[in-house]
């Protein structure tokens, strides 16, 4: 007999206008959360993955280290004299077992030719080749300062690099270790570490090493990048809220719209919890479903568009020149499943209360509307 009951009023709510608009709207809303997380999680690893292989290694060691993917260098500040305009560089003297096929793939280099001429060879990137009109084979002078002396070393451009993040673009040069230690640069050595770089930081130190963290070293860069996954995933909890309040609109139409069939299903004896139960059980279905295929949506859009960022960040666009926009997609399963968590639980807490006005439909209404 109960199922009788609950079969009389659940097809008709499948079929509800309201609920089909209540799950076109959490689907186009987890879409929209779901790719604008990946999105700032992918932008901000990037940057980090770029400036721990270019700027300082996830772990930069003071002198020598002798170990796995550890890369002595040599850096410091410098001129770089084109034909007519001179530039502003840091350079970072390195050998060629430095340029790992991760490198390369962050510089977007392929093939490095670094005995091409006699002179010691300079790595550039775009941004500086154009401010400095020079190409790949043009000869340039870098001027080293160290200890107030000031040391001229003629190179040769021998490859341009772009590794779409203007910060370090704008400055960063490359040349010969030998030619850093002749100016008499401090050795340093940069590690890139697979695991857990806090605790390799933490090894070292306790051997006794002097360990610095990319993001110590640049601690202004880690908590900017932490804060705005932090700001936009707060931001998207509040969207959420805001959701919730709509999914209690939708469920209170529903209700109002079925006023017939409940008074029917009272009068044949069903409780008030028990038809209540029956509308939360249809709103839980679908939108959980609704909620899984905008995510999973929104992650398809992350992937298909990444081409589409690559080519915004050639596009050459002042507003976008200072963002990293070519890198690879990853998902941030953890956020994610908080805000739709979340998003889910206050629709269901929303439209539970929407739905105790099924109190307030009695049986006489059926009459009353005869």
């Amino acid at each position: 007999m109960r199922e009788t009951l609950f079969g009389m009023l659940q097809k008709p709510i499948r079929k509800d206008p309201h609920l089909r608009d209540h799950a076109i709207l959490l689907a186009i809303i987890a879409l929209l959360l779901s790719f604008c997380l990946i999105f700032v999680h992918s932008m901000a690893q990037g940057i980090a993955d770029t400036y721990a292989l270019l700027g300082s290694g996830h772990l930069s060691v003071s002198g020598s280290y002798e170990g796995p993917d550890a890369y002595p260098v040599r850096s410091g500040n410098a001129l770089l004299y084109g034909s007519d305009v001179t530039a502003p560089v840091m350079v970072k003297g390195v050998s060629a077992e430095y340029f790992t096929a991760n490198r390369k793939t962050a510089l977007h280099v392929s093939d490095l030719d670094l005995n091409a001429s006699g002179k010691p060879w300079v790595i550039i990137s775009e941004r500086i080749a154009r401010t400095l009109s020079v190409s790949v084979g043009d000869s340039v002078l870098l001027v080293l300062s160290q200890d107030d002396q000031f040391r001229p070393v003629l190179g040769v451009v021998s490859a341009i690099y772009d590794s779409g993040y203007a910060e370090l673009d704008d400055l960063l040069v490359f040349c010969p270790i030998s030619v850093m230690e002749a100016a008499g640069y401090p050795l340093a050595t940069e590690l890139l570490v697979t695991g857990d770089v806090s605790s390799e930081e933490q090894r070292l130190r306790k051997q006794g090493y002097f360990v610095t963290a990319w993001y110590e070293a640049r601690s202004d860069l880690a908590e900017n990048l932490q804060t705005s996954q932090n700001v936009v995933t707060g931001v998207f909890l509040a969207i959420a809220m805001l959701a919730a309040f709509f999914v209690s609109e939708f469920s209170a139409s529903m209700v109002t719209d079925r006023k017939t069939e409940i008074a029917t299903l009272k009068l044949l004896g069903m409780r008030d919890r028990s038809v209540r139960r029956l509308f939360l059980v249809a709103v839980f279905r679908l939108s959980l479903w609704s909620l899984a295929l905008g995510t999973v949506l929104g992650g398809m859009l992350a992937y298909v568009l990444q081409p589409v960022f690559r080519l915004l960040g050639k596009s050459g666009i002042p507003a976008l020149s200072y963002y990293l926009l070519d890198f690879p997609i990853l998902i941030p399963w953890g956020r994610i499943v908080i805000v739709l968590v979340v998003l889910l639980l206050l629709s269901m807490a929303s439209a539970s209360l929407a739905l105790r006005r099924i109190r307030s439909i009695q049986p006489v209404s059926l009459v009353q509307g005869w």
